[in-house]
């Protein structure tokens, strides 16, 4: 669930999450402009970092039983080549590339070497207007699959 408070300085949100309560800047709360795959009724999400590295979580602010851990692919070294209309994006309030943040879904593992990210279906967000949304690429050249940990010489 989502309460606001307020400082003189900065607005905070207050969320509930699996791992109990914690609080987020409240311009870390983002509208999604079409629900994530699977998520209809969900739309509202918090953008935040529970402890420093390339991790953040995607949480929902009305439900904590939906979460979603999340990565800048640009932090592990990869380059998705992403080619995105216009169009796809005026509902973010922005057409210019240097105001949206590409974000991918990780899946994480017990085994490190098998937590992976979709580059397929990124999410784009525009801090500036604290919108976002999931794109879908029909592009096999995008993996949905992609290893967060390179792969060792001679092995998988």
């Amino acid at each position: 669930m989502l309460t606001m408070s307020a400082t003189p300085s900065v607005s905070t949100v207050s969320l509930a999450t699996a791992q109990g309560p914690f609080e987020v800047p409240a311009t870390a709360v983002l509208r999604f402009m079409a629900p994530l795959l699977g998520f209809p009724e969900v739309s509202r999400y918090a953008l935040h970092q529970r402890k420093a590295g390339p991790l953040w979580w995607l949480q929902a602010t009305d439900r904590v039983d939906v979460a979603f851990c999340v990565i800048q692919p640009q932090t592990l070294g990869l380059d998705p080549d992403y080619e995105v209309d216009a169009a796809e994006v005026t509902d973010l309030g922005t057409t210019d590339p240097g105001e949206l943040e590409i974000w991918t879904v990780v899946v994480l593992d017990a085994d490190p070497r098998q937590s992976r990210t979709n580059l397929r279906a990124p999410i784009l967000v525009c801090r500036r207007t604290s919108r976002a949304k999931q794109i879908v690429f029909n592009d096999g050249r995008l993996p949905l699959r992609q290893p967060l940990l390179p792969t060792q010489a001679g092995g998988k």
